[in-house]
């Protein structure tokens, strides 16, 4: 069986121990507790570190969320415009916006996260606006095809045959 080890015994021993080896042990324990003190200071620093990039990386993320849903909301305002005015410039411009949301905002969503849940719904908002971009331009041209002004179009042919036959009845009387 295993002796017991006395705290009596244990104490003498230390006592009968050279004052050298006593400072040794005691610089041992000194330096064993700085090294510890060291490294968890150094862990508390890398890990206050990675939350700083995660805290900008969220930022980033929520700011290109407010920047997708603002901008989403000025190609509903382009696209109320042209159907308002017929003009052309909005069809442009709604074009420029849905393909730089699609080609660059939805691109660095995706860069910002590797969680498949997130990059699913992601996705998802990709290819809606894709299939709204495809909607708008069908739109778009269905619009000119009728005409976007008076010369214009199936309009415009229509006008124009119009002031033919006006123009037949005038020159027969």
């Amino acid at each position: 069986m295993a002796e017991r080890i006395n705290i009596r015994d244990a104490s003498g021993y230390f006592a009968n121990v050279s004052l050298a080896h006593k400072f040794m042990a005691i610089a041992a324990i000194i330096i064993v507790g700085f090294s510890t003190l060291a490294f968890t200071f150094q862990a508390q620093q890398e890990n206050q570190k990675n939350a700083v990039m995660l805290n900008d990386e969220v930022n980033r993320f929520s700011e290109l969320t407010s920047n997708l849903e603002i901008r989403i909301q000025n190609a509903r305002r382009n696209e109320k415009e042209f159907q308002i005015s017929d003009n052309p410039r909005y069809v442009g411009n709604n074009v420029r916006l849905i393909e730089g949301l699609v080609g660059n905002t939805i691109v660095e969503m995706e860069m910002h996260t590797d969680d498949k849940y997130i990059l699913g719904i992601i996705g998802e908002l990709r290819s809606t606006l894709e299939n709204y971009l495809v909607a708008f331009r069908e739109m778009a041209q269905a619009r000119e095809r009728m005409g976007l002004d008076h010369n214009s179009g199936l309009h415009g042919k229509l006008r124009k045959a119009v002031h033919e036959v006006e123009e037949s009845l005038k020159t027969h009387d």
